[in-house]
């Protein structure tokens, strides 16, 4: 169900709220592993900087590409190098995009979102592949990019964000 209005707003955006008000001050980048320890990807060691980034996280190859989360995630974007593999995520705790947000330029990205999910600023979604069955947002002026959403939940576009050239499935 796409919808707008106030009401929603205000509940969406204080939900949201508490997956960006956890970022710190400034923003560091790393690279995904290409042999990782773990697929958690709020696991420090798998990344290059032997921290999680809150900046961009950049993905090329890797021996693990199904990717889960043990806490929430807000950070500016996901940048896929022309080598990527093919990535899948596992959404369970909220996930937020503030910057560029999904930057897909090889490989690719499906994203399974079972918790709220948030595009803020002037992030896109991409050419991502998105299941959505809670909160997908797009806020300030987000875009949906050239997404696959499949949405069983609640997608909401707010401010001047846009579906862009989306494709949007509702399966309610």
């Amino acid at each position: 169900m796409i919808r707008q209005n106030s009401t929603l707003k205000a509940l969406l955006a204080s939900s949201a709220l508490a997956l960006v008000s956890a970022l710190p001050a400034k923003a560091q980048d790393a690279t995904w592993l290409a042999n990782p320890g773990s697929s958690d990807f709020n696991t420090g060691t798998n990344w290059s900087t032997g921290t999680v980034p809150i900046g961009t996280a950049f993905f090329g190859a890797s021996t693990i590409t199904d990717l889960a989360q043990s806490a929430s995630i807000s950070l500016s974007g996901w940048t896929f190098g022309a080598s990527a593999s093919y990535y899948t995520f596992a959404n369970s705790h909220g996930l937020a995009f503030t910057g560029a947000g999904l930057v897909v330029n090889g490989g690719g990205i499906e994203i399974t979102s079972t918790s709220a999910m948030a595009f803020y600023n002037s992030a896109s979604a991409g050419g991502a592949s998105i299941e959505n069955s809670d909160a997908l947002i797009f806020s300030n002026s987000s875009t949906a990019g050239t997404a696959g959403i499949t949405n069983s939940g609640l997608t909401t576009f707010l401010d001047s964000a846009t579906a862009d050239h989306a494709y949007i499935t509702n399966r309610r």
